[in-house]
């Protein structure tokens, strides 16, 4: 498979946050081995400015719109903005229909928009996958969640897998629906973790400690802690219980959680953002 995509080329319409992620990953890191480079990718983004600081950061190739795009591509990751997918999916479409019959995948990260809907909107019966990665791709450090469309089969799955794979793990989910669900959990599960970290911090500060130690102890610990619950294959509820000694402190702030339900709080929150992925769906 790596041999595979080293022969191909890759078109990434718009380098936002993701798109720019897997050229800075792909071509910029050098603590990875590199199996991708600049003469692999071709790119359209629609800000002039942020099209010349790719160019001029990762050397890769411009494309001057789409349909040159997908005249020279293999693969087309579509990660633009969902209120723009649809005049790119009309020039993906206008394009297929000149262009000479080839060996085609799209992957779309454009959030909420399901397989079907690219499908639907692009002619002949195109290979789909959607993927779904996270804020700590940036950094080599996200997950990013698979499914592949109706026309999609291993072999294209294992091709966005292997592009995926430097953002991070991945992972295949079977029924496209339960996108919704890794949306609500690993999509803005980053924001759930920073929003804690901030509250824990400004409870530190409100008991007199300055900014600068606060933060230290605060970021420190969580992560020693994320880290020490990966050596421990996640069993969370093993480590408080090493940490929670009966009558203690720990103790304390745990019986807080427990009166609050902060389990029932946390679980109506994700499931209220699960519910708002399934309305922004289409």
């Amino acid at each position: 498979m790596k041999n595979f995509l080293l022969s191909r080329i890759i078109g990434i319409i718009g380098v936002g946050n993701m798109g720019e992620a897997i050229l800075a990953r792909a071509i910029k890191d050098k603590a990875k081995d590199k199996r991708l480079s600049a003469k692999n990718f071709i790119i359209v983004e629609k800000d002039r400015l942020k099209e010349s600081f790719v160019k001029r950061i990762y050397n890769v190739k411009i494309a001057s719109d789409v349909k040159e795009l997908v005249f020279k591509s293999d693969i087309i990751i579509i990660a633009v903005k969902p209120q723009d997918i649809d005049s790119v999916l009309d020039a993906i479409n206008n394009a297929l229909q000149i262009c000479e019959e080839k060996w085609l995948l799209i992957i779309s990260i454009a959030a909420g928009i399901n397989t079907s809907y690219i499908e639907n909107k692009i002619s002949p019966e195109v290979k789909v996958v959607r993927a779904m990665p996270n804020m700590p791709a940036s950094i080599g450090e996200g997950i990013t969640a698979l499914a592949k469309g109706h026309f999609a089969n291993t072999r294209d799955l294992n091709v966005a897998k292997e592009i995926f794979a430097i953002l991070g793990p991945t992972v295949n989910i079977e029924k496209e629906e339960l996108i919704d669900v890794v949306t609500a959990i690993s999509g803005s599960g980053p924001a759930y973790l920073f929003y804690i970290v901030s509250a824990i911090v400004a409870a530190a500060k409100g008991l007199d400690l300055d900014k600068e130690t606060a933060n230290k102890l605060v970021y420190q610990t969580m992560i020693g802690s994320m880290d020490l619950l990966s050596r421990h294959s996640f069993d969370a509820e093993t480590l408080i219980s090493r940490v929670a000694s009966k009558g203690g402190t720990t103790e304390a702030a745990l019986k807080i959680f427990k009166e609050r339900q902060l389990n029932e709080i946390i679980a109506e929150a994700i499931r209220s953002a699960y519910l708002r992925a399934k309305e922004l769906s289409r």
